[in-house]
Parts: C-alpha cells; sequence; structure tokens
C-alpha cells in the first residue's frame, strides 16, 4: 500500500533536517530540548510558550513520520505527551 501524497511529501521534506539532526551528538539534541523546557517552565505566560512552541512541533512531527511503525502503546504514549505539553502550553497563555 503506498503512502498518500501528503505523508510522502512530508517524508522528503523532512529528509534534510532529518539527516542534520542525526549527525550532531544525541546530548547536544537533549540538552536542546532540556534547555528550552527549563527556560518555558521559568517564563511567564506567553513567553513559556514560545519557548516550549519547537519542543512541541518537533514531537508533533516526530510523532506524524513514525506513527505508521507505532504499535499502540506507543502511539498512546506518544499522544498523552503531546497531550500533556498541549494542556500546559494553553493553561499557561490563559492562566
Amino acid at each position: 500500500m503506498s503512502a498518500p501524497p501528503l505523508r510522502q511529501r512530508v517524508e522528503q521534506a523532512s529528509v534534510p533536517l532529518l539527516r542534520t539532526v542525526s549527525r550532531l551528538p544525541a546530548w547536544a539534541t537533549g540538552l536542546l530540548v532540556g534547555v528550552l523546557l527549563v527556560a518555558a517552565l521559568l517564563a511567564g505566560g506567553a513567553w513559556s510558550v514560545l519557548l516550549a512552541a519547537p519542543v512541541l512541533l518537533g514531537l508533533a512531527w516526530l510523532a506524524y513520520l513514525s506513527w505508521p511503525r507505532l504499535g499502540a502503546a506507543e502511539r498512546a504514549v506518544r499522544l498523552l505527551v503531546l497531550g500533556a505539553l498541549l494542556v500546559w502550553a494553553v493553561l499557561r497563555l490563559v492562566g
């Protein structure tokens, strides 16, 4: 079964960035995500959401790319993490 055209376009467009990220040391990407999340936790209001947005979007992008190969448990965990980050972001904006 062939992938839908949108998925194919997203996968093809993602290759250069995935190659670049895969060349980085694992600690570098982890450090970047950690710094963004800590800064988002310490910042207030819209700044916290702006700092967390790249992490949320990156996780959503990776979840989309890996979705067809995941089992039910892995999908549930990814949805749970994305949902928790999204709820946190909305609460920071309104509260």
